[in-house]
């Protein structure tokens, strides 16, 4: 087991709040043809790009604007489990 994946477990999932966030696609040259990223920037202006599913990308793109979203994930290997 990586250990990241070893880090993550024991830390658990930390809350992150992002601001001006978008979903963006992007076509992919393996196996996997489209993968999905939430970017946006913190409070502190530093910037996040984090890969999420299809479902939540087409959930969150139904929505017109997004001001802000609430992200949890595990840092190390940045996989999110929840956006809000």
């Amino acid at each position: 087991m990586p250990k990241n994946i070893i880090l993550d477990v024991i830390q658990g999932p930390v809350r992150l709040q992002l601001y001006n966030t978008k979903i963006y696609k992007r076509m992919s040259s393996r196996v996997v043809g489209i993968k999905y990223y939430i970017r946006g920037e913190d409070i502190n202006g530093k910037r996040y790009s984090l890969e999420i599913s299809s479902d939540d990308a087409d959930r969150l793109s139904s929505k017109y604007f997004y001001q802000s979203s609430t992200i949890e994930y595990y840092k190390n290997t940045e996989h999110v489990v929840t956006i809000n």
